[in-house]
């Protein structure tokens, strides 16, 4: 759970805020730069998958992410639809909702006969201290006004920071009984980018690390994942950037998995994102992203 609510927060250093993607790390959702999306005054992004198998043609997947942005440039809502191998249909309906601060307070997901909401509450630092995971029902027909029904807590995760100097921030996780179980130390550059977060299990002494590499336009070029979990695993990958700034390419290795890359193709009036393309390493097969934009 923390290490989704971590990839959110880490946004707004990833990427320069002058591209529409942020936080741009492979196997992972899509994000996007709010101060770009609201400058942009973009409204919906669609993103329209399709595949393209070794020596074949372009198929239409059916699967579809519509993702709905607030004044700000933050994610208000967001659609998944996904069509199985039976050719299933399946819809995903998720809720974003904000404090004044700007700070995600709660993300209800509507799947088929079941409600799920993330609650999230922060420290004076805006830090998130704690993430309640429950299951509940809505007391409306519709999921626009939702009125909570009955609710059930599935786990709750308590956390603890301290700031140690202007480039240093200590990080522990809590059990139930608030007993550190984890803990680690997070470093900041001079331009308060997040370099590199190194975590340690207190009862089993196992290391997670993240390494973050900018340039000098603070663009993200390098992210590195290191975990001795189940021996030693890596992740690596490097960011290849357009003279313009906009992200060219991104290349991925780890140590149990071949070598990928993704390829970014974007307007080169506007800047928007227009597509994507993976393939994959295995098959040699083509994942084709579209990207379709609304504004106000």
């Amino acid at each position: 759970m923390s290490k989704i609510l971590l990839l959110f927060f880490l946004i707004s250093y990833l990427v320069s805020h002058s591209q529409m993607l942020s936080g741009i790390i492979p196997g992972r959702d899509a994000t996007f730069s709010n101060s770009f999306i609201s400058k942009s005054k973009i409204k919906t992004i669609k993103i329209d998958k399709a595949v393209k198998k070794d020596n074949g043609r372009i198929e239409n997947t059916g699967n579809i992410t519509i993702f709905y942005f607030n004044a700000m440039g933050m994610v208000a809502k967001k659609i998944i639809i996904s069509v199985n191998a039976e050719a299933i249909l399946d819809t995903i309906f998720e809720f974003n909702y904000y404090n004044k601060q700007q700070q995600l307070i709660n993300k209800r997901t509507f799947s088929a006969n079941l409600i799920r909401t993330i609650y999230y509450t922060y420290d004076t630092l805006g830090y998130p201290i704690k993430i309640v995971n429950c299951k509940e029902t809505n007391m409306q027909s519709g999921m626009e006004f939702f009125q909570l029904g009955k609710q059930e807590v599935l786990s709750v995760d308590n956390f603890y920071f301290e700031k140690l100097n202007a480039n240093q921030i200590k990080k522990m996780f809590l059990n139930d009984e608030g007993r550190i179980y984890k803990e680690g130390i997070m470093y900041y550059d001079s331009s308060q980018n997040l370099i590199e977060e190194n975590y340690r299990y207190v009862a089993t002494n196992v290391r997670i690390n993240y390494k973050y590499t900018f340039n000098k336009k603070n663009q993200l070029i390098e992210y590195a994942y290191y975990s001795d979990a189940a021996g030693e695993y890596t992740e690596k990958t490097v960011y290849t950037y357009e003279e313009s700034g906009n992200l060219l390419k991104l290349n991925y290795s780890g140590t149990h998995k071949p070598a990928g890359e993704i390829f970014y193709f974007h307007n080169k009036v506007s800047k928007q994102l227009e597509a994507s393309l993976t393939k994959n390493p295995t098959t040699g097969a083509l994942l084709i992203e579209k990207y379709s934009i609304e504004t106000y």
